[in-house]
């Protein structure tokens, strides 16, 4: 019974840690949904960033902004339509971010 029950512990565990994708746009704390579209720059989201906001995905599902842990992975993708796999920590609201991809005809 002890060996059943670490099992279904461990599942547990391994399935909340599992890696979720989220669609969306780059943009910024600050601007939020306002700068969340094609054709906006990363001088842009910098000035904004340069204020105090941080980096963000804004997610077109959800329609709400998601922090990344590192920012960096998400500027070459600034003005495009993304698409990002990670794991979200749901107490601080950020996306440990795994992969970053361009969703195509965007």
């Amino acid at each position: 019974m002890k060996k059943l029950a670490a099992a279904l512990a461990l599942s547990l565990v391994a399935s909340l840690a599992a890696a979720d994708s989220w669609t969306g746009w780059v943009t910024d704390s600050h601007c939020g949904k306002g700068k969340a579209k094609p054709g906006t720059t990363v001088a842009q989201v910098e000035m904004c960033v340069k204020g105090g906001a941080t980096w963000q995905l804004w997610d077109e599902k959800t329609d709400k902004g998601f922090g990344v842990d590192d920012p960096a992975k998400l500027r070459p993708f600034t003005g495009k339509k993304i698409k990002v796999t990670g794991t979200l920590d749901p107490k601080t609201n950020v996306i440990k971010v795994e992969n970053v991809e361009w969703v195509k005809g965007s």
